[in-house]
C-alpha cells in the first residue's frame, strides 16, 4: 500500500501495518519537527512573535501571543563543523516557523 503523509512524503507499507500504526519513517526521523513538544494553536485575532537570542551553539527563543509569553527554551548543538552547525540551526529555525507560524520574528541586535 502507498499513502502520503501530511508533510507530503510517499510511504510504502503493508496494509496490516498501515491499519494499526500509520506513521511516516521520514517524519519519525526528523527530531526537529517535535523538538519543542506541544505547539499551541494561535487564537484568532492574535499576533504571534518568535523572539530569538541567536548564537552559533545555543540559541534562545521565546513565543509571545499578543505580548504574553506562551513558550520559551533553547536549541543547542555540539557539532564542530561550522557548516553542519549552521545547516542544523537553519533546519531548526524553519521548523519553528512552520510549527508556530509567527506573524513577526525578532532577532537580537549584534
Amino acid at each position: 500500500m502507498t499513502y502520503i503523509c501530511p508533510e507530503g512524503h510517499r510511504v510504502y507499507a503493508p496494509w496490516k501495518k498501515m491499519r494499526t500504526k500509520r506513521e511516516c519513517p521520514t517524519c519519525k526521523l526528523n527530531n526537529l519537527a517535535t523538538q519543542d513538544g506541544e505547539v499551541l494553536t494561535k487564537p484568532s485575532n492574535t499576533y504571534r512573535i518568535l523572539a530569538l537570542d541567536q548564537a552559533s551553539r545555543t540559541t534562545g527563543y521565546a513565543i509571545f501571543d499578543n505580548g504574553i509569553l506562551v513558550k520559551y527554551g533553547t536549541f543547542h548543538t555540539d557539532l564542530d563543523d561550522e557548516i553542519a552547525r549552521c545547516a542544523l540551526i537553519k533546519a531548526w529555525l524553519l521548523s519553528m516557523i512552520n510549527n508556530w507560524k509567527p506573524d513577526y520574528i525578532a532577532l537580537e541586535g549584534i
